[in-house]
This record gives C-alpha cells, structure tokens and sequence, in this order.
C-alpha cells in the first residue's frame, strides 16, 4: 500500500469545504426565498436607515458570498495535514 497522495487529499479537503461553505450560503438564501414568499410585509418594513429588509438582507447575501470566497481561498491555500 502506498501513502495517500497529498494533493488528492488537498482536492478532497478543497471540495468538501466549498460544498460546505456553498450549502451554508443556500441556507441563508433559501430563509430570504421564504421571506419573499411567506412574509413579503416584513421585507417591505424599513430595516436600517430607512432601507427595507429586502435591500439590507439582499445586501447582506452579495457581502456574505464575498467573505465566504474570501474565507475558501485562505482556507483552501493550506497544505494538506497543515493545521489552523
């Protein structure tokens, strides 16, 4: 038996963390969807500084996709069996 290839088990972190991060950020999209369909009176009420919910949660969604790319490319930089 030979040892697992380093750069195999690096895709397979690779994956598994964008799959993750990617399913977590459907999450949160998918509680906007509800709100639009279930509750559009809560999106249409003034959030911050006179702006709906619709507008600041949307927002919210474009700035949140950023900071998780941004914590996928530092994440997905490390070298395999590398800690922290």
């Amino acid at each position: 038996m030979s040892a697992p290839d380093p750069a195999e088990a690096a895709r397979a972190f690779n994956r598994r963390l964008g799959l993750g991060l990617f399913a977590f950020y459907c999450l949160l999209y998918a509680g906007f969807i509800a709100l639009a369909v279930g509750n559009r009176a809560a999106l249409a009420a003034p959030a911050i500084w006179g702006i709906n919910l619709a507008v600041v949660y949307g927002m919210g969604l474009i700035a949140f996709a950023l900071a998780l790319s941004v914590v996928y490319l530092v994440a997905a930089r490390r070298e395999p069996g590398e800690e922290g």
